[in-house]
């Protein structure tokens, strides 16, 4: 399938997954999954609508749509850009644990995603990383974790954690370090925010 038929196709969804180079198992779609690059080559049987873009340079497999090879953004940016608003959870797999760099401004492409939302959103990155914008989450936490946000927010962190939080969190700021979680914890944010789970 190319994109603009795969946006038509998911116009009305909630839930979203995409899957990056490095995720490293087939992945059986059971719903709407966009295949980033390298990540094509774990595409597994589907019956809900998939796509697989980028522009090859990490894939051994045809991708559908094909994006340019010399350009000034990331496939994962390209396909985070035109995503509907009715989405409210996606989730990424395969694009932590590589390149710094890429790992880094992949964050950045998901904080502008989550800038660009009207509506409660959630996103998880591998189950590691969690980001939110307009609302609150409830996570079962019992290991250490960090907070950050990419620009100020204000943020109420409460619940079972050592150091609750309410007020401005500022940008890359260091106040959201090393948390403990031994419970029930709850972050509230109109602005991006993310929880890095240790």
């Amino acid at each position: 399938m190319k994109w603009l038929p795969f946006l038509q196709e998911i116009k009305n969804a909630a839930h979203l997954t995409l899957v990056g180079p490095l995720h490293g198992r087939e992945h059986s779609a059971t719903e709407p999954t966009i295949y980033v690059d390298g990540g094509t080559r774990f595409r597994g049987p589907s019956e809900v609508p998939t796509v697989s873009v980028g522009d090859g340079d990490s894939s051994l497999e045809a991708v559908e749509e094909i994006l340019p090879a010399k350009k000034n953004y990331s496939d994962l940016a390209f396909a985070l850009n035109d995503l509907p608003q009715s989405l409210t959870k996606l989730t990424l797999l395969g694009f932590l644990g590589g390149r710094r760099d890429h790992e880094l401004l992949g964050l950045g492409e998901a904080h502008r995603f989550l800038k660009g939302r009207r509506a409660f959103t959630q996103l998880a990155f591998d189950g590691a990383i969690v980001g939110l914008v307009n609302g609150a989450v409830t996570l079962d936490i019992q290991r250490s974790f960090s907070l950050v946000a990419f620009e100020p927010a204000e943020i109420v962190l409460s619940g079972r954690c050592d150091y609750p939080f309410e007020g401005t969190l500022a940008a890359v700021s260091t106040v959201g370090l090393s948390n403990e979680g031994r419970g029930q914890v709850t972050l509230r944010t109109a602005a991006p925010c993310f929880l890095f789970l240790n």
